[in-house]
């Protein structure tokens, strides 16, 4: 990596981007996780509303209530997991760059 010497951050400067990274880091994987359980439990409230169970019937007039978070959670899901993965990235770019000064 290349760094201009003049204006390289200090150390503590650095600790201090690495503690707000991991920072990112634990709200990133909360909300990823808060993501997963939501899409489980849409997958799950759907399963009674399918053919052959007693639910079936009312599945024409609530479909859109339940069918709809179903398909907008994976695209929530998506982007926590890919801003989680975005969170690491920073904090091992800061921890070598902190282990290259």
């Amino acid at each position: 990596m290349v760094l201009d010497i003049e204006n390289a951050p200090s150390q503590d400067e650095i600790r201090e981007a690495i503690g707000d990274a991991i920072e990112s880091i634990d709200r990133w994987r909360f909300r990823t996780f808060c993501a997963v359980a939501f899409w489980v439990f849409c997958c799950v409230v759907i399963y009674p509303f399918m053919a052959g169970h007693s639910l079936h019937a009312y599945w024409q007039s609530i479909k859109f209530l339940i069918f709809l978070p179903t398909l907008i959670a994976p695209v929530a899901l998506t982007f926590c997991a890919i801003s989680w993965w975005g969170a690491r990235s920073d904090v091992r770019s800061l921890r070598k760059l902190s282990s290259d000064l």
